[in-house]
């Protein structure tokens, strides 16, 4: 349906303004949280679903794979699922912990109270698809 497709756009489209970020010193993707107007610079793991999502909303972008839309959504895709593997790589264990903090200048920390892992297949679900 065109209207689900409109939808998706348009909350797309706000998420690209209002909520993707980049962090220093390596420009790894992430989108934060928005709590009462300001941003919390922020991802959990949950947030892994939206290369995979970005990626299927690229490749059946009703403009088309080569519209500037659809190219746009598939770099982010792959820049949101390269920090998700990063979540991963840089862990001693090779666990992502449930969400991390971004800080200017380290990337990104483990954020408090979240050095555990739910089994989320978030990630997961996204490599396999890029």
């Amino acid at each position: 349906e065109s209207l689900y497709r409109e939808m998706w756009d348009k909350a797309i489209d706000s998420m690209h303004e209002k909520l993707l970020q980049y962090s220093t010193p390596s420009g790894l993707a992430y989108i934060a949280d928005r709590n009462n107007g300001r941003l919390d610079h922020k991802m959990d793991h949950l947030v892994c679903f939206m290369g995979g999502a970005l990626a299927l909303g690229a490749y059946t972008d009703p403009q088309g794979l080569d519209s500037t839309r659809a190219q746009r959504d598939l770099t982010t895709a792959r820049a949101l699922t390269y920090t998700c593997y990063q979540m991963y790589a840089r862990m001693a264990t090779g666990i992502s912990p449930e969400f991390v903090q971004f800080e200017a200048g380290r990337d990104f920390v483990v954020g408090r109270g979240a050095p555990h892992y739910l089994l989320r297949p978030e990630a997961f679900e996204s490599f396999f698809i890029l």
